[in-house]
């Protein structure tokens, strides 16, 4: 839930820097980017931590 507000709040902050930031598109933008692009890829590790995971056996 809280990966989702968080995204919200990336993605409403990644509009109004594209507003602002459109005549001089910069390394803000993208930063903001790739900080949004970690965002959602947190929430799909976290997501793959609460499945359950089989437990990898060692090779004998």
């Amino acid at each position: 839930m809280s990966s989702n507000l968080l995204a919200y709040i990336f993605s409403w902050r990644l509009q109004r820097l594209w507003q602002v930031d459109r005549q001089n598109k910069g390394p803000i933008m993208l930063t903001n980017f790739f900080l949004f692009l970690f965002v959602l890829f947190q929430k799909k590790i976290a997501d793959c931590r609460t499945e359950p995971s089989v437990p990898i056996e060692p090779d004998s």
